[in-house]
């Protein structure tokens, strides 16, 4: 069973449904386990009543973390998303002990290709981060981390709970919107995960983690029917600033 989690509120409930269908049509079991932060998306996901679709109430796991919910009030809404994504990937790992591996999605990502092709591409590491790719029109961004933490995946052994323990003390300790002393949010501690654990892997493939700011500058072409970005197949896309501006018009975010 691949194991996946997800933090979502009501705001979100419609990308989210859509990552959850984009999973679905590849066709390999899976588990996708949301962290509902309102009633209406605890609601909405029980249901679905779906066995591979997973409510877990915030109020679990407040309760299971107690110094995560500690700091509640010390983060606004946002922060306190970025605050959970360790502790919600480390609370799946003890709620599904099948899972060999745990992967943080976020609810804005869609999947074109298999999952199995980004496993591939982990292979046995303990820990698998996707970067940025930031071209280098846009190097100044890189203050806020090498990678990003819409996709990390942390293995089972030693060194991925080792590094996964490490991610959510630090983000319990400080996770704020802002750059300061060389931290941003939950994802500038990643640029340590390599330095300071074994097993490390970096997503190298232009598939993976597609996004705004890294495919103006790239190769996008439909080869019989399949996308393909630099030449390789796009695995996942990440739609960040995707937003509806009238009924069926979108602003894909394109500001790079």
């Amino acid at each position: 069973m691949n194991g996946y989690c997800a933090v979502c509120d009501g705001a979100y409930a419609a990308r989210l449904l859509c990552l959850y269908e984009s999973l679905g049509a590849q066709a390999e079991p899976f588990r996708l386990f949301v962290l509902c932060l309102d009633a209406e998306t605890e609601r909405l996901v029980g249901a679905l009543a779906r066995p591979d679709l997973v409510a877990i109430p915030l109020a679990e796991v407040l309760a299971a973390d107690p110094a995560f919910a500690a700091v509640r009030a010390q983060r606004t809404p946002v922060e306190f998303v970025f605050t959970a994504k360790p502790v919600l990937v480390a609370h799946c790992l003890w709620r599904e002990p099948a899972a060999k591996t745990m992967t943080y999605l976020d609810g804005d990502l869609f999947f074109f290709g298999s999952p199995a092709a980004v496993r591939a591409v982990q292979g046995a590491a303990s820990i698998a981060l996707a970067p940025h790719r930031f071209p280098a029109r846009l190097a100044d961004r890189a203050i806020y981390g090498t990678y990003n933490a819409g996709w990390i995946s942390f293995r089972r052994d030693a060194d991925g709970l080792a590094g996964l323990a490490w991610w959510r003390e630090r983000c319990v300790e400080w996770c704020y919107d802002r750059v300061e002393d060389g931290r941003f949010t939950d994802q500038r501690y990643l640029d340590e995960l390599p330095r300071r654990f074994g097993g490390v892997r970096v997503l190298d493939h232009a598939g993976v983690n597609a996004a705004p700011w890294n495919v103006a500058d790239a190769r996008v072409e439909t080869v019989d029917g399949e996308v393909r970005i630099d030449g390789v197949p796009l695995l996942f896309y990440h739609f960040q600033g995707l937003r509806e501006t009238l009924p069926g018009w979108f602003d894909p975010g394109f500001r790079a």
